[in-house]
């Protein structure tokens, strides 16, 4: 067996799953938002989605993957990326 093979072979064993919210600079609404995408990754393929979110652009924070703040709009955007986090591992569990 080559190297290659063995590799090929080994990296189609691995199971991956994460999960990344991110925003899309591109678009952005009359408010000067973006809005938020999920981003899931299982075994090397990918699926986007919209969470339905927008957010303005200072108010991101792209290493958390949350929205910066502790105003009441921000904790709830933030429990709503938790709560679509949550569902996507309950379903990788199941």
């Amino acid at each position: 067996m080559t190297n290659r093979k063995k590799h090929m072979e080994l990296k189609s064993n691995r199971n991956t799953f994460s999960i990344k919210f991110y925003i899309i600079r591109l678009k952005e609404n009359s408010k000067g938002e973006h809005p938020i995408y999920c981003r899931l990754t299982i075994n090397g393929k990918r699926k986007e989605f919209s969470t339905h979110i927008w957010v303005v652009n200072t108010k991101w924070n792209p290493i958390a993957g949350k929205v910066i703040g502790n105003s009441e709009a921000a904790r709830t955007f933030n429990a709503s990326l938790e709560s679509t986090r949550l569902g996507l591992l309950n379903c990788k569990s199941d």
